[in-house]
């Protein structure tokens, strides 16, 4: 969220809206209206790339498309100059897994055309559409290190709630040395490791799978609701992304105990350890340090050079792990929310 000025905005019924801005003092005209993916998906995927730093490509927007959950709310937004200049996007989102109210919507501005009331007009089109949703409750985010958006946001009613952010571990001087008969020691105690990919074929596995995937990840800070069990399939097991020998479980006797992945990204050299997470009955056993081991062997054997991983500043335990394995971390993010009708 960036940008600061006066601004008319008109939404109109179909979702588009006109504003007028001031660019170098001289008003320009501003068309705000849904994004045609033909046209625009491909100027946003680099646009949201360059902006957070996390590769979106065109494929990502399009398969985000095709996948239907009944009662998802989901819409890119650009906006336009009178010159016919793409300017800034924005994006609308609603989960039905989440709770009730709940929307998702951020946008970004091209640097030239911040403070320049091109941010005001895109915050008031959302804050428009929120209330035709009768939405409750705003999330958004801002880089970290961006105290312009982070302004901007407040000064509309929006609260800093987390703190999210990548690490990064340089494969190419990895030493698994400190870490050597991990994984055994961790088996001999009756835990078994596998890749998903053995078993992922077997209806009753998929749903062990989601159900450790489920209990683990609601006991992250972020994490308040979970989606059922037919959109985790259409999400994740699915999902181009979610190869299934990236992933590996854990399990005591028939019980799955434990997940982790290390996954491939639009960069060859630069894999993603995905959600790790281990049923809280058998933590304090090394089964999450032992599943990002084998996440990091994983990598390495295709030749990977970093293995990056996702961060959350309040989930203490799992930091820890990182930093005894080198990861390092990244600049990231703010989670912020608004409670609608708190500030305009």
């Amino acid at each position: 969220m960036a940008g600061e000025a006066g601004v008319s905005v008109h939404v109109l019924e179909d979702t588009v809206s006109a504003a007028i801005v001031s660019f170098a003092g001289i008003p320009v005209n501003l068309s705000i209206h849904p994004a045609n993916p033909d046209i625009h998906y491909s100027l946003i995927a680099q646009m949201v790339t360059d902006w957070f730093g996390h590769v979106l490509t065109l494929d990502d927007l399009l398969e985000d498309d095709a996948v239907f959950i009944e009662g998802k709310i989901h819409q890119w937004l650009v906006a336009y100059n009178s010159q016919q200049q793409l300017v800034a996007i924005a994006h609308l989102a609603r989960y039905p897994s989440e709770p009730a109210g709940r929307f998702h919507g951020y946008l970004i501005v091209k640097s030239e055309w911040q403070h320049q009331g091109v941010g005001a007009a895109l915050y008031e089109h959302l804050q428009a559409l929120m209330n035709h949703h009768q939405a409750a409750e705003w999330h958004s985010r801002v880089n970290e290190g961006d105290a312009s958006s982070l302004h901007f946001a407040q000064k509309r009613g929006f609260s800093v709630t987390s703190h999210i952010f990548d690490s990064s571990l340089d494969l190419t001087t990895f030493d698994e040395t400190p870490f050597q008969g991990l994984v055994s020691a961790v088996a001999a105690i009756g835990i078994r490791f596998f890749p998903f990919s053995s078993v992922s074929h077997d209806p009753r596995a998929q749903r062990k799978l989601y159900e450790i995937n489920r209990l683990a990840g609601l006991d992250e800070p972020t994490t308040d609701s979970f989606a059922p069990f037919d959109t985790w399939q259409k999400v994740v097991l699915n999902a181009s992304w979610f190869h299934h020998d990236c992933e590996f479980v854990a399990t005591a006797g028939e019980r799955y105990v434990g997940l982790s992945g290390a996954f491939p990204t639009a960069d060859p050299l630069i894999y993603e350890n995905g959600f790790t997470g281990v049923d809280p009955a058998y933590r304090g056993r090394k089964i999450a340090q032992a599943l990002k081991i084998l996440a990091i062997r994983h990598a390495l054997a295709r030749n990977a050079r970093e293995i990056r991983t996702g961060n959350d500043s309040r989930n203490v335990p799992m930091l820890a792990i990182n930093r005894k394995l080198g990861y390092r971390p990244l600049p990231g993010h703010f989670g912020i929310v608004k409670q609608i009708g708190s500030s305009t």
